[in-house]
């Protein structure tokens, strides 16, 4: 008898070699996408804590998407630095991979600060709403974290 090959997740198995490449760049992809269901616990206790309910003063709104909105700029803005000239292959290689390694570090934690901040908000605030505009910051920035080929290039 002849085994029919698989034919399941054929649609996604180029991103799962994406994501499983075994490399430093699939490292640090796995390291962000670890993080990135990170904000769904605390968006289940703080909507336990505020008894479900929605609306919030609007100083905790203003306070959650301000500060989101600041970790987005500076995300964007802070970029790694040159390395100097002159060194040898492999210690160039060495610090290379370690700036690139704690800048996509400082990334996830620029964009876990505002669901932090936001559920402190929402918590003060009595209500959702400014755990929702963190989190509408939050997500796109722990995706904009995740190493590509334009980012290591640079």
């Amino acid at each position: 008898m002849v085994e029919r090959p698989r034919k399941r997740f054929r649609i996604l198995r180029p991103v799962i070699d994406f994501v499983l490449q075994p490399t430093q760049e699939g490292e640090l992809r796995r390291r962000v996408l670890f993080w990135l269901p990170a904000p769904v616990p605390v968006l289940g206790l703080v909507y336990l804590l505020v008894g479900g309910a929605m609306s919030a003063a609007g100083w905790t709104i203003l306070l959650a998407a301000s500060v989101g909105v600041g970790t987005l700029l500076l995300a964007v803005i802070v970029q790694p630095t040159p390395l100097p000239e002159g060194l040898a292959p492999p210690v160039s290689a060495r610090r290379s991979l370690h700036r690139f390694r704690q800048f996509t570090q400082l990334r996830v934690a620029l964009a876990l600060v505002p669901v932090v901040i936001g559920a402190a908000a929402a918590i003060a605030g009595g209500g959702m709403y400014p755990l929702f505009a963190a989190l509408a910051l939050a997500w796109p920035q722990l995706l904009l974290a995740m190493p590509t080929f334009f980012t290591i290039t640079r």
